[in-house]
Parts: C-alpha cells; sequence; structure tokens
C-alpha cells in the first residue's frame, strides 16, 4: 500500500506544475502549429505503434501515427512557413526547451531505475 500514497503526492505536484503553466503562459499567443513535425511525430508513432500492436493487440498508438501522418502531409505546403528550427528560438524558449528535456531524461531515468530496482 506504499503506492498510494506516493502516487497522490505525484499527481498533486503534477497538478501543481499543469496550474502553474496555464497561469504563467495563459495570455501569451498561440504558436502557428508546425505541421512538418506532426508529420514526424507521425512517422514515429507509427513506427513505434507497429510494435506495441503486435505484441498486445493494440492499434491506438499506431493509428494515432497514422492521423499525424496524415494532417502533416495534407498540410505540406504550409512545412516552410511554421517550422522553426533550434536555432530559431528566443533565448527564453530554448532555457524551456534545455529544462524539459532534463526534466524528461531525469524520469526516464528514474523509471528504468524503479524497473530494475522492483524486478
Amino acid at each position: 500500500m506504499p503506492w498510494l500514497p506516493i502516487s497522490i503526492v505525484v499527481g498533486i505536484v503534477v497538478i501543481g506544475l499543469l496550474v502553474g503553466y496555464i497561469i504563467t503562459y495563459r495570455n501569451k499567443p498561440k504558436p502557428p502549429i508546425d505541421y512538418y513535425m506532426m508529420f514526424v511525430l507521425g512517422i514515429i508513432w507509427t513506427g513505434a505503434g507497429v510494435s506495441i500492436m503486435i505484441s498486445t493487440h493494440n492499434p491506438g498508438l499506431f493509428g494515432m501515427g497514422i492521423i499525424f501522418m496524415l494532417i502533416g502531409i495534407t498540410h505540406r505546403k504550409q512545412w516552410k512557413t511554421n517550422h522553426r528550427r533550434y536555432a530559431d528560438l528566443s533565448p527564453e524558449e530554448k532555457r524551456f526547451k534545455f529544462w524539459g528535456i532534463i526534466v524528461l531524461l531525469f524520469l526516464v531515468v528514474l523509471g528504468v531505475f524503479f524497473f530494475i530496482a522492483l524486478r
């Protein structure tokens, strides 16, 4: 039963981060949709979805990948206008992206650690 208090604390932290993000960026104008990145995301999700579909018989990720690819490919003319490279980002956006990658890497390492420790 120690997982219940841990999951409650993690849930509260996640909700707190979401509320902080919403309060901070609520009035900021929304960037245009990057359809090139949506197409690339669709390719990745389709590839991952094939292996998941074979092993678990769940086509959800595969289907979402196909949908993202179709949306990206139908807006192919907007790929150059809305695509922003890392060099084009402002220093604030670069810092936000850097810390986002650090947090995700930390969570992956933490997940691998717990997977190995609890096996």
